[in-house]
């Protein structure tokens, strides 16, 4: 593959990133809710009210940040590519390797964050 192909894979990788990133910062003001409360400890009651206010919304907005993790995922994946005559292999399998690891982690706490949801809105169900 061309340098120059390679470069506008990183810059479309780059654009859907960075929309991803606006997309999740308007869903999350529209919705008046968003992930960032739950990335840390509190008891369940606490949770159960704050993934109610707007359960919809909060689907949206983890919809929204899985999106990112995958376009940032793929855009540092080529860029590591990309940089492989620069950098020497062993730095860029621990870098990609930590890449993967904190994207996964970061889907795994996104979909915890659904299973509360859905089972907050079941239990909330008359």
């Amino acid at each position: 593959m061309s340098e120059r192909a390679i470069n506008r894979i990183l810059a479309v990788l780059a654009l859907a990133s960075a929309l991803a990133v606006v997309a999740l910062l308007i869903a999350g003001l529209q919705a008046g809710i968003s992930q960032e409360p739950f990335q840390a400890a509190r008891l369940g009651e606490e949770n159960a009210a704050k993934l109610l206010t707007n359960p919809q919304g909060l689907r949206l907005n983890v919809g929204f940040d899985n999106a990112f993790i995958i376009f940032y995922t793929a855009f540092f994946t080529v860029f590591a590519y990309r940089a492989r005559a620069l950098i020497g292999r062993e730095i860029l399998v621990v870098a990609l390797a930590a890449l993967l690891a904190g994207a996964l982690l970061d889907a795994i706490e996104n979909h915890h964050i659904l299973i509360m949801l859905f089972s907050a809105v079941e239990i909330g169900r008359p």
